[in-house]
């Protein structure tokens, strides 16, 4: 009996890590939505990005595919996508070992879909994405290793979305978001390692 224990334990551990385990030490550009798409047949049992991963693509219109990932260990560039709506399809990434980039998508309108992010390594920066009206969908985010930034985002009109947020170990500089009028979203903000700027 006890030798089919330990044989059953062997079993589930070696499939488990069969099934899941990081990949792409080289990191990986999605450059069209094909690409995305067949994410789980050219990579099966890859749960966590070891490099750095660029989405940037005018017909990237969901990240739907990439629902199996738990954990970017690089930075994450989600950038100049014209049809990128929503973020789903990252529901299951709880962090972001490095850089966390989300600049010139023009038909975002909110964050849904990080909704399991608990921490990014070092910064986060949220720029001249024209649709984006809230920040909602960052709200298990409770710290950021560097600095946040906020910039440009025309239509943006509160933080919420950021009320988990705790501490940052840089600054945060929050400008030129031309429709903000409330700062509801820092309520919980405990800790700035650096300046505060807002303008």
């Amino acid at each position: 009996m006890k030798k089919l224990t330990i044989l059953l334990f062997v079993s589930i551990f070696i499939q488990a890590t069969a099934w899941s385990q990081p990949c792409l030490p080289e990191g990986i550009t999605f450059s069209n939505q094909a690409e995305i798409d067949s994410f789980q047949i050219i990579h099966p049992n890859c749960t966590e990005i070891e490099g750095n991963v660029k989405i940037v693509g005018d017909d990237i219109s969901n990240l739907d595919s990439l629902n199996v990932l738990t954990a970017f260990q690089g930075d994450l560039w989600i950038t100049n996508n014209p049809a990128l709506t929503s973020l789903t399809g990252l529901d299951n990434v709880t962090s972001i070992g490095g850089r966390f980039r989300l600049y010139y998508n023009a038909a975002l309108t909110s964050l849904s879909g990080l909704s399991n992010l608990t921490t990014i390594g070092e910064s986060l920066m949220i720029y001249k994405n024209a649709s984006l009206t809230n920040i909602e969908g960052l709200g298990m985010l409770s710290s950021i290793g560097d600095y946040l930034r906020i910039d440009q985002n025309e239509v943006l009109t509160n933080l919420s979305g950021l009320d988990n947020l705790d501490s940052t170990g840089g600054y945060i500089k929050i400008s030129g978001n031309t429709s903000l009028i409330s700062l509801t979203g820092l309520d919980k903000l405990s800790s700035i390692g650096n300046y505060l700027t807002i303008e």
